[in-house]
């Protein structure tokens, strides 16, 4: 076989992946809406809303209090000592009838008082699609309360 068909392959296997990799964007639409420079993301402060977390490496949920939230991450308020910097967890929490779950890492801990921890969350492994599901609900969020 000439050498020219190896090349000839190479580039129709090449053509066929950028065609896969384009159909595989175009099922999610919405993934342009946000800028890929995660740095434009707010964080939008809460008082009454809860949410549940579990460890990755425990059965039991927890319950903790959302401080404030962006499409990164999130800040929690709880009653637990167990996390420390690193844990990995599973978040559960509700945003106006919708329902977000969330793998995260703990990046800080703070204790603010007797029996009570705050604890900076970041979002890992999150679908891009689900990330700015997140970003335009707070956004839903912001605009309501400006009014």
């Amino acid at each position: 076989m000439p050498t020219y068909y190896y090349g000839l392959i190479a580039i129709i296997v090449l053509f066929l992946l950028f065609i896969i990799l384009r159909r595989t964007k175009a099922r999610h639409p919405d993934e342009s809406v946000l800028s890929p420079n995660r740095r434009e993301s707010f964080r939008l402060k809460f008082n009454n809303t809860f949410c549940d977390f579990q460890p990755l490496l425990s059965d039991s949920r927890q319950i903790g209090s959302i401080r404030d939230i962006s499409s990164d991450g999130i800040r929690i308020e709880a009653k637990t000592d167990d996390l420390c910097e690193k844990s990995l967890l599973m978040l559960y929490f509700e945003l106006q009838d919708e329902t977000f779950i969330f793998e995260g890492i703990v990046k800080w801990k703070r204790n603010i008082g007797q029996n009570c921890y705050q604890y900076g969350i970041k979002f890992i492994n999150v679908p891009t699609y689900e990330q700015n599901r997140l970003h335009m609900k707070l956004r839903i969020i912001k605009n309501r309360e400006a009014q």
